[in-house]
């Protein structure tokens, strides 16, 4: 399966419209951005993906459309690390929970 067909799988999980694929980008939104920037970590099949506020820029149901594309990409054995200041996002991604201060990093145990 060539890359533009695995991306396009992906857009009805992320609720993009199929006419971004040809979109000029000053017509793509932050929030299409971020997303199409999602879809392209993945179709490269990584290992590993480090996302930063992976869903800063999105309304309540993209961000957990974006939360089940990464559980999935979870299941698939994809190793994520995901940087957030949304506790609630944290509680319901996260295997582990890691919080950084002045003193360092310490796991948070719940």
């Amino acid at each position: 399966m060539s890359d533009e067909a695995r991306g396009r799988r992906l857009f009805p999980d992320l609720a993009l419209p199929d006419k971004l694929m040809d979109a000029a980008p000053d017509e793509v939104s932050s929030g299409e951005r971020q997303r199409l920037a999602l879809i392209r970590a993945l179709i490269l099949q990584p290992y590993f993906i480090l996302l930063d506020e992976p869903t800063s820029a999105l309304d309540p149901a993209a961000t957990l459309m974006v939360e089940r594309v990464l559980a999935r990409a979870k299941e698939d054995g994809t190793g994520l690390l995901v940087v957030s200041h949304d506790p609630e996002q944290v509680a319901r991604i996260a295997d582990r929970h890691y919080a950084l201060s002045d003193c360092g990093l310490a796991e948070v145990v719940s």
